[in-house]
């Protein structure tokens, strides 16, 4: 240790790099500006991944105080944050499109839960210009969000056209339905609507269901036929019999068979196309887009080989 007769400074040099300090023990505390959230609200976060999602990504304007959260987050586990903005700039996305200030749940709760707003019906969760991209469609009845079509159709399950018979298409669907078929539970969408012929054209891409189980069937209908990851899969699929197929090679359920129907200028179905033992070898991929503004349903392009097809008419006689 130093000594001094005299009053003066010391200098003391302590070697520190034995001590590992406790950083992903530490509580933090920030306010700052951010492009999502509540304000004036202490919010707990974790991790980098929830602070996105409860704050959303920075902007130019935001960029400061989101890495500074984000750069604690990086070694720390435990930061409360505060959200502040400027409030007469601030609103939050209404219905009406003027902008209405809510601030957090419990100032909801308090002065706008029992209708005070005059906005319209709809409000952002938060402030901020994210809330401009929402969007609530409203179905009149049951009936026009779902109901069983008047007349019968008739087509081919594949094919790209439904003839109907005693039905007003027109009065019905429009562009963009999603008409279902019963028995197979695939869904299809509309591309036209012939209010002359009563004819539905339909869009020919697979359309996947919102559990993804047709898009899944396919996929795992081509990983049993080439068991990239393990040849149990390949066994799997011969047992699962998930394929259900007429055609039958070495008592594996690995084929199937297709039609593809031919129609005429007026969209009247003319002949058939028959493919025997198709199996698919490429499956399209699912196409996510945050930007959409509207519904957008899933669809996927699939290919299959065969190794002979034949050119019938509509019973299925050759031509």
């Amino acid at each position: 240790m130093g000594f001094q007769v005299s009053p003066g400074v010391v200098v003391t040099e302590k070697d520190l790099t034995t001590i590992v300090p406790s950083v992903s023990t530490t509580d933090g505390a920030f306010v700052g500006a951010f492009t999502w959230g509540p304000l004036n609200e202490v919010v707990l976060v974790g991790d980098e991944n929830l602070l996105v999602k409860r704050f959303g990504k920075p902007d130019n304007n935001t960029a400061t105080s989101f890495f500074t959260a984000a750069n604690f987050l990086a070694y720390g586990d435990k930061l409360r944050l505060v959200r502040v903005a400027e409030e007469t700039l601030a609103k939050n996305a209404t219905a009406n499109g003027s902008g209405l200030l809510i601030k957090n749940d419990a100032h909801y709760e308090a002065s706008f839960s029992t209708g005070q707003a005059t906005s319209g019906n709809w409000a952002a969760k938060y402030a901020g210009t994210l809330g401009n991209s929402l969007k609530v469609s409203i179905c009149p009845s049951a009936q026009a969000f779902s109901k069983t079509m008047s007349g019968t159709y008739s087509g081919t399950l594949g094919g790209t056209t439904l003839v109907g018979t005693g039905a007003a298409p027109e009065n019905e669907v429009i562009v963009g339905s999603i008409v279902k078929h019963a028995a197979s539970n695939q869904e299809f969408t509309v591309v036209s609507i012939n209010s002359g012929t009563d004819t539905i054209t339909v869009d020919t891409a697979l359309t996947v269901d919102e559990n993804i189980e047709n898009y899944l069937e396919i996929q795992n209908w081509i990983r049993g036929l080439g068991y990239p990851e393990k040849l149990s899969q390949f066994k799997d699929l011969e047992e699962s019999g998930f394929i259900q197929a007429n055609y039958n090679q070495r008592g594996q359920n690995i084929y199937s068979d297709g039609t593809l129907q031919v129609l005429t200028s007026s969209s009247i179905p003319n002949f058939q196309i028959s493919f025997k033992d198709l199996f698919p070898y490429s499956l399209g991929t699912l196409s996510f887009d945050a930007t959409q503004t509207d519904v957008q349903y899933f669809t996927a392009d699939v290919s299959f080989k065969y190794t002979i097809y034949n050119i019938v008419d509509l019973g299925g006689n050759p031509l």
